[in-house]
């Protein structure tokens, strides 16, 4: 028996992954077998999740074929629906199914894509090695920002399709909608309670690439900056206006929140 989609999230890693997919079913009033086409939502090595425009029957059983990119043929696997969701009213609803029947060279091809695409893992790997940023370029493995310095990661290069696919992961709709219109996206991201991250996707020679940048849930102060005592001095004026500039990555965020942080224990203020 299939374990449960529910328990089964909880065991093995889960991504968020668009991937192309079609699923068969079978019709039993016209005694046919419909097939539709559609994008993985979620998936892991014991199943997936995706959205469509009809409620299939919890239990059921569904054929598969999943288009994984670069691998070069199509892995066919046989699925139990084990989970439904009403997405919008009566007209989209979310399945999560259970792989009932895979063989274990493409089980193994879906954990190594799990595993290279797993975006989380690659911010608690900067986080651990105290970085500043994540930086994930077409043909070049993940790179992290540590005292100014880039390090690359010992991983395998990023194909441009595996790099857009890795970052539209974590945007919604919406957001991949917008960065389709405009060719860069900024955004917030947290993949625990306790990190967060600034994050800008924009386009670089037709290839989609992303900067992740580490958001210090600590705030220094002005002191421990080492910025000079005219900031303190620029920070209790009640009137008028202060301009921080330089170049990306020269410390402009942290020395307007330092700024925002004395003016929080000095006096009372609104601060919008």
């Amino acid at each position: 028996m299939p374990k449960p989609f529910l328990q089964e999230k909880r065991e093995v890693t889960r991504i968020r992954s668009r991937i192309p997919m079609r699923y068969e079913k079978f019709d039993p009033l016209n005694k046919t077998v419909q097939t539709k086409d559609t994008i993985t939502k979620d998936i892991s090595s014991q199943g997936l999740f995706f959205e469509c425009e009809e409620i299939l029957s919890l239990g059921s059983d569904l054929k598969m074929q999943l288009f994984l990119p670069g691998l070069g043929r199509d892995i066919s696997v046989n699925t139990k629906v084990v989970r439904i969701e009403e997405i919008e009213s009566g007209k989209r609803f979310g399945i999560g199914v259970a792989f009932t029947q895979l063989s274990d060279a493409d089980r193994q091809e879906i954990i190594k894509r799990v595993e290279q695409m797993d975006i989380t893992k690659l911010l608690e790997i900067a986080q651990e090695r105290g970085a500043s940023d994540l930086h994930l370029t077409c043909d070049y493995p993940p790179i992290l920002r540590i005292q100014g310095e880039l390090e690359f990661l010992n991983m395998e290069k990023i194909s441009s399709e595996d790099l857009k696919r890795l970052l539209y992961s974590i945007m919604t709709d919406e957001q991949i909608a917008r960065f389709e219109k405009d060719k860069e996206l900024d955004f917030g991201f947290s993949n625990n309670p306790t990190s967060r991250f600034r994050v800008n996707i924009h386009q670089q020679r037709g290839s989609t690439e992303g900067t992740f940048r580490s958001i210090s849930s600590r705030i220094p102060s002005i002191t421990e900056l080492g910025l000079p005592a005219v900031v303190e001095d620029l920070a209790r004026h009640k009137d008028g206006i202060i301009i921080v500039a330089g170049p990306t990555g020269s410390g402009k965020t942290t020395t307007l929140a330092s700024m925002v942080d004395l003016i929080n224990h000095e006096r009372k203020a609104v601060i919008v």
